[in-house]
């Protein structure tokens, strides 16, 4: 894997496997079992702007398998010319081993890693979030053991999030209603396949879903008691903090799936540093 830009890089079998070492590491830090394996190996940050999560995900990660974070600048990045893209990603991939990118158009992105000698990883792009979609598949396969015949109901609102988690969840045979049409992580274009239906109201997308998953600033309306007795007994909520609680979600709703919301924020370290690896070392 030379890049990370889209889920659409990934085949099922990667995808996979990127989560069987995720669980691997997770276990790893969790029983406090060393894994040095970038040992010398140094992480360069290019925040288009700034970030909490996703920035720490990056930093502690590359410090747990051994290796170290600094932060590169993104001003010449932000005026999307091609000729400073080009110069910095030159520049940059000098000095050190692996460039994630983060809040930058997807473009700069891709004409970037075009340019660059190192691996990038794209920490979230206006088109595509795989990171964040590796971390939310990690959570479903957790709890639910397998992907296969699950139903997702996304209620959100368009963008990175909705395009990648709509690509990873039909790349690995889940079934996905969503209140928006996802687009292509790469163009923007409405979402061409099978696999997903477009629903106007939020009660009959969640009916008989296994997860449903929203995020801040959603406007379709707030995922209540009602909402969540629609999906079946059991159905995962996972949320793409920060949340507003009485907002997008109820407080009540929230407080019963608390330990399932930050188990997918913690994960997103694990898949990153998955990444780093897969990148860097296989």
């Amino acid at each position: 894997m030379k890049n990370f830009l889209t889920m659409s890089d990934l085949q099922p079998k990667q995808i996979h496997e990127i989560l069987n070492l995720a669980d691997q590491l997770k276990y790893e830090k969790q029983h406090r079992v060393s894994h040095p394996m970038l040992q010398g190996k140094t992480l360069g940050i290019v925040p288009g702007s700034s970030s909490s999560r996703t920035r720490i995900c990056l930093e502690v990660g590359m410090y747990d398998l051994g290796g170290q974070a600094v932060s590169l600048p993104a001003d010449s990045l932000r005026e999307q010319d091609g000729s400073r893209i080009r110069e910095s990603a030159q520049c940059y991939s000098r000095f050190v081993d692996v460039i994630a990118l983060r809040a930058l158009p997807h473009m700069v992105l891709t004409d970037f890693a075009q340019e660059s000698g190192v691996p990038v990883l794209n920490g979230a792009s206006d088109l595509a979030d795989p990171c964040g979609t590796l971390a939310d598949l990690m959570t479903i396969r957790e709890r639910c053991g397998s992907f296969k015949g699950l139903r997702l109901c996304y209620a959100g609102p368009t963008g990175a999030a909705a395009n990648s988690l709509s690509a990873g969840a039909l790349a690995l045979g889940m079934d996905v209603a969503t209140m928006t049409a996802p687009c292509a992580e790469e163009t923007g274009a409405v979402l061409d396949c099978g696999g997903w239906t477009k629903y106007d109201n939020l009660a009959d997308a969640a009916a008989g879903a296994d997860v449903i998953y929203t995020g801040p600033l959603s406007p379709w309306g707030e995922i209540d008691n009602v909402i969540v007795c629609a999906g079946k007994p059991d159905m995962l909520v996972l949320h793409r903090q920060p949340a507003k609680r009485g907002g997008e979600v109820s407080e009540e709703v929230f407080a019963a799936h608390t330990e399932e919301i930050y188990d997918q924020t913690e994960n997103k370290l694990h898949v990153i540093k998955a990444l780093l690896v897969k990148l860097l070392l296989q």
